[in-house]
């Protein structure tokens, strides 16, 4: 009896990663496979190799791709919490040593300059999460709930594309937070800025 031969959908499904990500792997070699015309087949003794291999060579990267899951929406909303908490924090440092600086008192509150002010918090804000999503692709929220922001091909988020999600996710936020809905019920979890940006946000794997 001829040995079945898998499908990139099939084999995503066992895998828990997208189809895309089989298909990339594919081309790769990850994962060896054949062309029946122009679609991708994999044979079950090649997805078996696959696995054995990527244990026995206890592979970080391929074992983050198998492990990874997208996010809940408990720990995405533990994350924000964490990260608003922080600036917060620093927003109230900033405000303290301006007025001691100024020699004002919180209730001269109202002198100071509010344009500069809000620009420069709101400055502050769009730079912490564009710099730690560039370096990890997680915050310090992120960091304590092990989530992490990836590319929609699972890839590491770089430089000019944290920025992009960054300035997206003030795009969800000017929405009355509509923006940030479907990360929270929708089957992707994917907010608007996930969307725009073509990333995602996964749980990591265990330690």
């Amino acid at each position: 009896m001829p040995e079945e031969a898998l499908t990139p959908e099939k084999v995503a499904q066992i895998l828990s990663v997208r189809p895309k990500t089989i298909r990339d792997w594919l081309k790769r070699g990850r994962i060896k496979g054949f062309k029946a015309g122009r679609l991708w087949r994999i044979r079950e003794k090649d997805l078996d190799a696959f696995l054995s291999q990527a244990r026995a060579e206890m592979d970080v990267e391929t074992r983050v791709w198998l492990e990874a899951e997208v996010s809940g929406a408990l720990p995405r909303l533990a994350a924000a919490a964490i990260d608003h908490l922080l600036l917060g924090a620093i927003d109230i440092a900033v405000l303290y040593f301006t007025l001691r600086m100024a020699g004002l008192t919180m209730a001269e509150l109202s002198v100071l300059p509010v344009v500069p002010l809000v620009v420069f918090l709101l400055l502050v804000k769009l730079s912490y999460f564009s710099a730690f999503t560039a370096v990890g692709g997680q915050t310090i929220g992120k960091m304590a709930t092990r989530i992490r922001v990836v590319t929609g091909d699972d890839e590491t988020v770089d430089g000019p594309l944290a920025v992009k999600r960054t300035l997206a996710g003030v795009a969800s936020a000017a929405l009355f937070g509509l923006g940030f809905v479907p990360a929270l019920i929708g089957p992707e979890r994917r907010a608007l800025h996930d969307r725009l940006t073509h990333t995602r946000v996964v749980a990591l794997p265990s330690a």
